[in-house]
């Protein structure tokens, strides 16, 4: 049965959305927790070893100011791991921790456990109806931030 807003008579699509992503958040996460920011930044260190700081920012379309402390943080945690390259001892590199890989396999085993629910859950019809109303709402949002700006 559909949330009805306390607002209106319409059906209250945002915060059926949000209970949703609320839902999926509330799962246990792996030791060490995961947030997406990490698991991406993992997997491109997973997919690229000994990559730099500056191609790992460049990877995740984000500053390399803004990466620095998530660097910071994951090292100290065991999570990754920074080295000088041997062969330019300018160039910074950045490998992931075994620790760091047990997190992304058991989160990825995780997210698919979601993605056989959802297929367990939902008609292949509906699942193709979700994400077209989903990528709409997205490209309707992301127009109304542009035109913010």
């Amino acid at each position: 049965m559909m949330e009805k807003s306390s607002m209106n008579s319409e059906y209250d699509v945002l915060g059926s959305a949000m209970k949703l992503v609320r839902t999926m958040k509330r799962r246990e996460r792996p030791e060490g927790g995961s947030s997406r920011g990490m698991m991406r930044l993992l997997a491109v260190l997973s997919k690229n070893p000994g990559i730099s700081p500056k191609e790992l920012a460049e990877h995740l379309e984000i500053r390399p100011a803004s990466l620095s402390e998530r660097i910071r943080k994951l090292e100290e945690e065991g999570i990754i791991r920074r080295d000088t390259d041997e062969e330019d001892l300018r160039r910074i590199k950045v490998t992931i921790m075994p620790r760091g890989e047990a997190i992304l396999k058991e989160t990825r085993a995780m997210r698919e456990e979601d993605r056989k629910l959802i297929t367990e859950v939902l008609s292949e019809e509906e699942q193709k109806m979700f994400c077209k109303i989903s990528q709409k709402l997205v490209n309707a949002m992301e127009s109304m931030r542009k035109d913010d700006h």
